[in-house]
């Protein structure tokens, strides 16, 4: 339900940012989810 109201930001944060910074955006992104993932197993 939130990803309606807050899909149309990141869009426009998508188009905003240059590509390089965007796959590090993401990228520190998916690092953070699997530490999360690998702490909640411990």
């Amino acid at each position: 339900m939130v990803s309606y109201f807050t899909a149309p930001v990141g869009v426009k944060l998508a188009h905003r940012l240059p590509v390089p910074a965007l796959k590090k955006v993401f990228a520190v992104f998916l690092v953070f989810l699997s530490v999360q993932m690998l702490t909640s197993i411990i």
